[in-house]
């Protein structure tokens, strides 16, 4: 089973994760029911995932990671929920990977694939 952290309006997963708290979401200027449309969709904390350790084959976040202020946060949620690989995306390279391969360091994360989609 595949989770999709910071799904937005794109999911990804079987289940899909996004906190989005207003009628129209402020960033991406989409309506509320958009998200209720969405496939077994969570409204969660990203830094506290309401799931069971190790349930997930994957985790997946897209564009996500760069607008938190603390991503080791995410990505050792990530870890704890996933037995399978955990895969972080991200729009930038150099200065973004460098720093997420700090905090891949930092977490000691076995399974993880941290990449530009440049």
């Amino acid at each position: 089973m595949k989770l999709d952290v910071g799904c937005s309006d794109a999911p990804k997963g079987d289940v899909n994760v996004d906190l989005r708290t207003r009628e129209v979401d402020e960033f991406y200027r989409l309506p509320l029911q958009t998200y209720r449309k969405i496939k077994n969709f969570v409204k969660a904390d990203a830094q506290h995932l309401p799931f069971r350790n190790k349930i997930f084959s994957e985790s997946i976040s897209s564009h996500t990671i760069e607008h938190v202020e603390n991503p080791s946060l995410i990505v050792n949620e990530m870890k704890r929920v996933t037995h399978g690989m955990v895969r972080i995306l991200t729009p930038f390279s150099s200065a973004m990977l460098i720093f997420l391969g700090c905090v891949y360091a930092i977490t000691n994360i076995g399974s993880c694939l941290i990449g530009s989609e440049n």
